[in-house]
């Protein structure tokens, strides 16, 4: 994706700890909902065998938050 603005490292840097302070407390309330200790939940998490966003939506919102989180948490580490 282009954008028009040339964001410095600083600001960059800035709008990863944004996206993070956002996504941390939805898998944090995730995790406690699912019955997880929050620092337990593993980076691969995966939803359990055979479960659907239907029967296991917290389940599959859960792996979303740990999803975007590690993405984030990998660009910030390229910056």
């Amino acid at each position: 994706m282009e954008f028009s603005a040339n964001l410095t490292t600083a600001e960059r840097q800035a709008a990863c700890q944004t996206a993070i302070d956002i996504i941390e407390p939805g898998l944090y309330a995730a995790a406690l909902t699912v019955g997880l200790d929050p620092g337990d939940v593993a980076v691969d998490y995966d939803v359990p065998a055979g479960a659907t966003a239907e029967t296991h939506p917290t389940e599959f919102q859960l792996k979303d938050w740990v999803d975007k989180l590690a993405v984030v948490k990998a660009h910030l580490a390229t910056l």
